[in-house]
């Protein structure tokens, strides 16, 4: 410990003498003690911490798929290997398949009969994605496995902002037909759909 306080008293009489120098030297230490303290709230608060609202957060996985030595890993695989993944998966509980608009090409717009069209995201998911993750519609039901198949019944769960916000947060548009148009890469597609 008398090492330690002689080494004290000698910086504290170093700083002393140079003014200019231990002003630079504490601003440096403040900013480095900020940026680290940011960087690991910011780490802390996306990357280490649970999932807030999911059910067992800690037992969820993203899965990558990797493209090969020198070739990119992505977290994206085509709807063929996903299938695939599924009936042979012996490690997961659970697979569920979810992704945006912009990743399939498609945007979404709600028209109506004397509504303001309104343009809105679309994120196709399997029918157990809501499920896997714990997460249940305010109103209404989840997806069936019979409304993901291609050419099955055409419905949707509305988020909970554009419920507010364009239906006025009426419980009673469960069951009711709304006008979507969809824009994919192809010709754009008219779908009446069933709010579930």
């Amino acid at each position: 410990m008398g090492i330690l306080a002689q080494d004290i008293a000698y910086a504290w009489r170093t700083l002393r003498r140079s003014p200019g120098f231990a002003a630079v030297a504490i601003l440096t230490l403040g900013l480095g003690i900020g940026a680290t303290t940011t960087i690991f709230t910011v780490v802390n608060g996306v990357l280490l911490r649970p999932l807030p609202g999911y059910r067992d957060p800690g037992r969820i996985a993203n899965m990558w798929v990797d493209f090969g030595v020198g070739a990119q890993s992505l977290p994206v695989m085509s709807p063929g290997d996903f299938r695939d993944y599924q009936q042979r998966n012996r490690s997961f509980e659970a697979l569920a398949a979810g992704s945006g608009g912009q990743v399939i090409g498609a945007t979404g717009a709600l028209t109506g009969y004397g509504e303001v069209p309104e343009r809105v995201d679309i994120s196709p998911v399997t029918a157990n994605f809501f499920p896997l993750l714990g997460v249940n519609p305010l109103h209404g039901r989840h997806f069936t496995a019979e409304e993901e198949k291609v050419g099955g019944p055409k419905v949707v769960i509305l988020s909970y902002g554009l419920w507010a916000r364009r239906y006025g947060a009426d419980p009673s548009i469960v069951g009711r037909t709304i006008r979507l148009r969809i824009t994919t890469f192809g010709p754009p597609t008219f779908s009446s759909s069933a709010v579930n």
